[in-house]
């Protein structure tokens, strides 16, 4: 891993969050994520018939009614990335540097290993991605008929599950000490503080 700048004289390293080590913590917000997920479709069921297949009566061939559960494999698959792309933009606009992207097949990654953000700043990049998401696809279900609002819906159901991860994160940060900064690789977050408050 390249090592930081080192941070403005008179800051000390305070907190350090990784989830590559942490096996608990992200079952914990794994296990997490799924009951939202599952809350939230429960909740829409009561209101709205659940349908994940086109109509028999449509003239549709076998293969063209299954493609819409083969969509939200789809969509979600590409849900990670958008989101952590959203997620590099958010970086961008606070820092106006060029965040680093790491991309894999299930997973994605963004940081800007050669900057410091204030609590603000980092809070606000951290939910730029979700808040956009959520408020897209919210807008987007108002238009949809079964069985395509379902996909969308459970698409949204993810984001704001995700929203759990992003939740452990912001209440760190929102709890370190009044100018604090923080360094984000896209791996790792490193929360530093003014001498003082280590004292």
């Amino acid at each position: 891993m390249k090592t930081p700048t080192p941070p403005p004289e008179g800051y000390h390293l305070k907190n350090v969050i990784d989830f590559r080590y942490n096996g608990k913590l992200v079952l914990l917000i794994n296990l997490g994520m799924v009951g939202v997920t599952a809350l939230l479709i429960w909740g829409m069921v009561q209101v709205r018939e659940f349908s994940l297949l086109l109509p028999l009566d449509g003239g549709y061939t076998a293969l063209q009614r299954f493609m819409v559960p083969l969509s939200i494999v789809i969509f979600l698959f590409l849900y990670i990335h958008v989101r952590e792309l959203l997620h590099c933009a958010g970086f961008a606009l606070i820092s106006h540097k060029r965040p680093k992207y790491r991309m894999r097949v299930f997973s994605a990654a963004c940081g800007v290993p050669d900057f410091y953000f204030d609590k603000k700043g980092y809070l606000m990049a951290t939910l730029f991605p979700i808040t956009v998401i959520t408020v897209a696809l919210a807008i987007l279900l108002l238009y949809l008929s079964n069985p395509w609002f379902w996909v969308v819906y459970i698409v949204l159901a993810f984001n704001v599950s995700s929203g759990v991860r992003d939740a452990y994160v912001c209440s760190i940060v929102h709890d370190a000490p009044k100018g604090a900064l923080l360094w984000d690789d896209g791996r790792i977050i490193k929360i530093y503080t003014p001498s003082e408050n280590n004292e």
